[in-house]
């Protein structure tokens, strides 16, 4: 399941693809509906792929892209910028400081809303054909981004 939050941690788009496919198939199908202004794109080292900072630099031209760079990553020229751009300021500052300097620490909006859903909705789906598979964890999705949007809600009445 791969799915696209935001820093109020709701919800925006999801795809749920077959075991056998890359993390970053899964990216133009994630972004393609999102049509708001998005300042950083953060994802961990499974879409360190140059295809993937692509697809999201057309999107997202005014987005900072932050994806940490698998370990043995090397700087090349045929490198998309911000690719190689991450790759060199970890290899200069080290993973830790780069991870500070890019606010990489955002990306765990999206770990912590996968826990929501596997801690609210269970570890497993329910439906056996994958088409239904896919309707169960939108969903499930939506579910979370009600719960959340309460939430928010209750927030703002208390302050």
């Amino acid at each position: 399941m791969h799915i696209t939050v935001d820093q109020h941690h709701i919800i925006h788009t999801t795809e749920l693809t077959e075991r056998i496919m890359q993390d970053s198939s899964a990216v133009e199908k994630l972004v393609e509906p999102i049509h708001e202004k998005v300042t950083q794109m953060t994802g961990d080292s499974a879409y360190d792929t140059n295809p993937t900072y692509h697809t999201l630099a057309q999107h997202f031209p005014s987005a900072d892209i932050v994806i940490s760079p698998q370990k043995d990553a090397v700087a090349h020229n045929h490198n998309q910028f911000y690719r190689k751009r991450n790759i060199l300021e970890i290899e200069y500052h080290g993973r830790m400081e780069w991870q500070k300097r890019r606010n990489y620490g955002r990306r765990n909006n999206s770990e912590l809303a996968i826990q929501r859903y596997k801690r609210t909705l269970g570890n497993k789906l329910h439906a056996r054909e994958f088409k239904r598979q896919k309707q169960e964890v939108i969903i499930g999705c939506s579910i979370l981004n009600k719960m959340m949007c309460i939430s928010l809600e209750q927030i703002h009445l208390n302050s």
